[in-house]
């Protein structure tokens, strides 16, 4: 998993990208239940700290290269979906 960093005058922000696992052998090998739901769970994360991150400090989305309307379709997507 990547994990990125920002820092802001309301102090620092953890960043994760949750496919980064996936590439290097999650769901592209034998998945198991627990390795599933941990994935589904890194999504539903992932998907809200992307949505706080557009409300909150909209310069720091721009800043890791998405606009307003990747952030959108990648929120409403469910957890299931990559």
């Amino acid at each position: 998993m990547h994990i990125f960093s920002f820092t802001t005058g309301a102090g620092r922000h953890w960043f994760a990208h949750p496919w980064a696992s996936e590439v290097h052998g999650g769901l592209d090998g034998p998945a198991t239940t627990g390795s599933l739901v941990e994935t589904w769970n890194r999504r539903i994360h992932y998907r809200e700290e992307l949505a706080r991150l557009s409300k909150d400090g909209p310069e720091l989305i721009q800043d890791i290269g998405l606009n307003a309307r990747q952030v959108e379709d990648e929120v409403a997507k469910p957890f299931w979906r990559k």
